[in-house]
């Protein structure tokens, strides 16, 4: 699943992994100030589902860049359901329910930490 779209001026883009799960990014122009820092690097916490764990020039999904710097979130975190994983515990019989109280990140849970997420790039711009 591939959706892209704009918000408060923000390139929004969720992505699928290749494990099943939903990942949330936007692009930044060369501008901001966050433009070139790593996950770690910011000056203030950004507040997203499981933290920042992409930052790169490179545009999720491909090989090549686009002119924004893209910084985004992975569902794949300790309570999150990883439909891969799961698919192969339960294959090898390590698993049979799933696992009681992880939870399916859908679209809509990630498109709202994806609005989050650039609300809080489009406040850092000041």
């Amino acid at each position: 699943m591939d959706k892209q779209w704009t918000f408060i001026d923000t390139e929004c883009l969720i992505r699928t992994g290749p494990m099943g799960t939903l990942s949330g990014y936007i692009g930044i122009e060369p501008e901001h100030p966050w433009w070139g820092q790593g996950c770690m690097d910011l000056d203030v916490d950004v507040v997203v589902h499981g933290g920042l764990t992409y930052a790169s020039a490179q545009r999720p999904g491909t090989w090549g860049e686009d002119g924004l710097w893209w910084m985004g979130f992975d569902t794949a975190h300790n309570g999150d359901v990883v439909p891969e994983i799961e698919a192969l515990l339960t294959k090898t019989g390590l698993l049979s329910d799933g696992v009681e109280g992880d939870v399916l990140r859908g679209e809509r849970y990630v498109e709202q930490q994806v609005r989050i997420l650039a609300a809080q790039a489009q406040a850092a711009r000041g």
